[in-house]
């Protein structure tokens, strides 16, 4: 049996995540309005300016108070020969996270600085570091077996608007309680697999691998081997998973936001995917009326009905897809989001569920545009 994020760190812990996200974005926030003035004249700052002005609040919105020796040790050494890390960040007494700082106007992109971090943590047995300029966020894993640049798990920049979700999740993954809870490992595995995975499967559509092709042209009757190795020639090839955390988009995927922006759309248009909406599905006799779907969300039942219009009710209000429905229904279990928007993201073409009538079973109705 498997446990939700919620059940395996405690009740508490989805209402803690919002006040972290919260409390880093107001702190972002005025981070954000000393820096654009500070980057005009970034030369004159030195490191010491850059980590009292942007890095310590960062650090003590995350929980990490700087003024505990045996929590945050500065010009930390592990060996009295070692050279200084600018923080050593402590749990339980042992070292958890080193992060070093670089001057503002410091290009973070400079393979000195990222091989010096990771050898710092390797010198400490220290397995996560974070290299930043203040702006700048790269977080390492210091004990993938990689070179330096691959050891990446996340970067990102703070002034960077259309990237304020990822830097929120990551930075509140290195807070000190998320921290002890070893999250972060849990989802560098995720990545990590899933890119092996993901450039694996790649590799035998691109090559054309010649027991995928006859393994394809087996499951599918009927067809020749040479009919799959021509549909696959045809094939563009993209994995996507679902996770419960932002990560840093793959190479030609849109990023977070923009998927936001996507659904947003699509929840005021009632489309899925800018394809297809309820009512066209309705008209062409793909759903047939009456229907009702239903989502558990958290122990909490939620049971809507379509209507002829292709609006989603649930109890006695009315919702123009699925998404906006699914994101109400969000709304009723989480609180409105901190965002401000008035309703949660949430894909409902894969939220909501109608019950086969071939089978019984409860599906997804995204089945449904398949």
């Amino acid at each position: 049996m498997s446990l939700s994020v919620d059940q395996a760190h405690g009740p508490n812990y989805g209402a803690r995540m919002v006040d972290d996200r919260q409390r880093v974005n107001s702190e972002i926030e005025r981070v954000l309005s000393g820096l654009a003035a500070a980057k005009d004249r970034s030369d004159r700052l030195s490191e010491a300016d850059t980590k009292a002005a942007f890095i310590d609040p960062i650090l003590g919105a995350l929980g990490w108070d700087l003024r505990d020796v045996f929590s945050v040790s500065r010009e930390y050494r592990h060996q009295t020969q070692d050279n200084p890390v600018d923080y050593a960040l402590f749990v339980s007494g042992s070292p958890v996270l080193f992060v070093e700082a670089k001057s503002l106007n410091k290009d973070l992109a400079d393979y000195k600085w990222i091989s010096q971090t990771i050898a710092y943590c390797n010198a400490a047995g220290v397995q996560w570091c974070v290299l930043t300029n203040g702006d700048d966020y790269r977080i390492y894993n210091a004990f993938a077996k990689a070179e330096a640049d691959r050891k990446l798990f996340r970067a990102f920049r703070i002034s960077d608007s259309g990237s304020r979700g990822l830097a929120i999740d990551t930075l509140c993954l290195l807070s000190s309680k998320t921290l002890a809870e070893k999250r972060i490992d849990i989802l560098w595995k995720e990545q990590f697999i899933d890119q092996r995975v993901r450039n694996a499967v790649s590799r035998l559509f691109l090559d054309l691998d010649g027991r995928l092709v006859r393994l394809i042209a087996k499951v599918a009757d009927e067809l020749r081997v040479t009919d799959v190795r021509d549909s696959l020639r045809r094939c563009d090839l993209d994995l996507k998973y679902r996770t419960a955390d932002v990560q840093e988009p793959q190479a030609g995927q849109p990023a977070p936001e923009q998927l936001e922006a996507a659904e947003a759309v699509a929840d005021e248009s009632g489309e899925h995917n800018g394809r297809v909406t309820v009512r066209s599905l309705i008209e062409a006799g793909v759903i047939k009326l009456p229907l009702e779907i239903e989502a558990t969300l958290k122990g909490q039942r939620f049971v809507a009905s379509v209507s002829i219009e292709g609006l989603i009710h649930m109890g006695e209000e009315s919702y123009k897809s699925p998404s906006q429905a699914a994101g109400a229904a969000c709304n009723k279990v989480k609180g409105p989001p901190p965002s401000g928007k008035k309703y949660w993201n949430r894909n409902g073409w894969t939220f909501w569920k109608y019950r086969d009538p071939q089978t019984g079973k409860l599906e997804p109705i995204e089945r449904w545009v398949k």
